[in-house]
């Protein structure tokens, strides 16, 4: 057939998802490379608010932020 039927169709992420998700991507790079602390790497990673942060990368990465960092902290 020369069309896909709807439901099939790839999702393309919307621009806040996108932003959503370099922003985490941000945070994790901070959390893996540098010992700032938590309120530190929620402000940087572009989060007024270090509770909705907290929830956000949660349900992004499924681990907080603390959780995060001591699994994948690299040591030097």
């Amino acid at each position: 057939p020369c069309c896909k039927p709807f439901g099939t169709m790839p999702k393309r992420s919307t621009p806040t998802a996108q932003i959503r998700n370099r922003r985490i991507s941000h945070a994790k790079t901070l959390l893996r490379k540098t010992s700032l602390p938590l309120t530190e790497v929620c402000t940087r990673a572009g989060y007024a608010y270090n509770t909705y942060f907290f929830n956000v990368f949660k349900k992004a990465t499924g681990l907080s932020p603390s959780e995060y960092r001591n699994k994948f902290r690299v040591h030097r």
